[in-house]
């Protein structure tokens, strides 16, 4: 069971320690117990990133709901686990919520440290190379940085640079489920405009343009309406009653074939 008391907070609760994707999944898989040979402050990062994603509560090794929709979603091959899990990172932690807002192109050590530090320009250089380094172990060691387009790290020199390209994916329950989270009463009023990039694009890392033909492509009346405003705007609205773990249980049942 994780015990974790006197929590680091905001960018900097992660200490030094990127998350790893065998850590969730066997955690995931495991329903809820850690996996082994883990140190004492790997734990507490652990639990922060768990807690981050919605995969568990404040106290304890317990899955939420969403903890356990994704642990049917990997045991059924969806591709939903990485891609909530991020829009759960980059709408409650600092970190990724910031890096989220960075623009796709290539950055190196010195330019992330620079941007991060103008984000946090209260924290320490310490401080703000720890939360550097989290961040990008965590690209390095899921899905997060290289299938989901947030950020390839490659070498170069004696450092690293980080090419962040967005997502090549299917966006469309991925955009719903994003909806969701961030705007759960209003809904969203999404730009076909490519050069525009509201919240709900920064997070899946494409323009509003992708995020409008995604929508306009689902057809699921019961969860959500849909309709366009000239040739500019799409309109979608969520039904009264639709969270989102209402909609990530469709779309993992979508993702299986109906069944």
């Amino acid at each position: 069971m994780l015990e974790v008391r006197d929590q680091p907070h905001g960018a900097f609760r992660y200490l030094t320690f990127g998350c790893r994707q065998t850590w969730v999944e066997t955690l995931l898989a495991k329903g809820g117990s850690v996996p082994d040979s883990l140190g004492p402050k790997q734990l507490v990062a652990l639990h922060c990133y768990l807690r981050d994603a919605g995969l568990v509560g404040d106290v304890g090794d317990v899955l939420s709901t969403t903890g356990q929709l994704l642990r049917l979603a990997l045991e059924s091959h969806s591709t939903a686990t990485w891609k909530v899990i991020w829009t759960n990172w980059s709408l409650g932690s600092a970190l990724f919520s910031w890096w989220a807002t960075v623009p796709c192109g290539e950055y190196t050590r010195d330019r992330c440290l620079v941007l991060l530090a103008d984000r946090l320009h209260v924290s320490t250089d310490r401080s703000i190379r720890d939360a550097l380094a989290a961040l990008v172990a965590t690209l390095r060691q899921t899905p997060v940085g290289g299938a989901l387009g947030q950020g390839l790290v490659v070498r170069s020199g004696r450092s690293w640079r980080i090419l962040k390209t967005g997502s090549d994916l299917p966006v469309s329950w991925w955009a719903l489920y994003s909806i969701a989270m961030l705007s759960p009463t209003t809904g969203a009023v999404i730009s076909r405009d490519s050069n525009n990039h509201s919240r709900i694009a920064q997070v899946l890392g494409v323009d509003d343009r992708v995020v409008a033909t995604a929508l306009e492509s689902l057809w699921q009346p019961d969860l959500c309406s849909i309709s366009r405003e000239g040739e500019d705007l799409v309109h979608l609205h969520l039904m009264p009653g639709v969270t989102p773990e209402i909609v990530l249980q469709r779309w993992i049942r979508e993702e299986q074939g109906g069944s």
